[in-house]
């Protein structure tokens, strides 16, 4: 498969987003990364996995990345990278060419075990949420690229894994 970057300093998240015509088991993982003091609300939900949803206001989140098998979109404020399929985005632009590296995929647990629908970690003050249906422990498959030298050059999330 080949994958390609592109970036752009002025994303229009949600036209993006539209454009890509995300798919049902897409994910979206958004955190509030705030210059001003937050309220008890926006502390409460300052981060946040779960299934995508075309309605959830996504600009309101400072940063964050939806993903699935063929691509993901990450933002930080205005900036955006795009990577995955080829494909054409309006105000993107080529990236760091990945052509020449070598694609590997690893998997990385994430924290928390199943409590019903929620994960939890003693060691994180809150509930953790997932969007897996099955298995007591999660895993995010992540693609990373390296140069000949081994240096890695891009990443992306690929999707999340149950696992009992």
């Amino acid at each position: 498969m080949s994958e390609i970057i592109l970036t752009c300093a002025d994303v229009a998240l949600a036209s993006t987003l539209g454009a890509l015509k995300v798919p049902p088991d897409a994910v979206v993982f958004v955190e509030r990364a705030s210059s001003r003091w937050l309220d008890e609300s926006e502390i409460a939900d300052g981060i946040r996995m779960s299934s995508y949803d075309a309605g959830m206001p996504i600009e309101s989140w400072e940063s964050g990345r939806v993903f699935c098998t063929q691509w993901e979109v990450r933002w930080d404020r205005s900036h955006a990278v795009y990577t995955g399929e080829s494909t054409d985005l309006a105000g993107f632009r080529s990236g760091p060419d990945i052509s020449f590296c070598a694609r590997v995929e690893k998997s990385c647990y994430l924290w928390g075990k199943r409590d019903g629908e929620s994960f939890i970690e003693l060691r994180i003050p809150r509930v953790l949420t997932y969007p897996v249906s099955e298995g007591s422990r999660v895993k995010l498959r992540v693609a990373e690229w390296f140069d000949s030298a081994g240096r890695l050059v891009a990443s992306r999330c690929v999707r999340l894994e149950g696992v009992k």
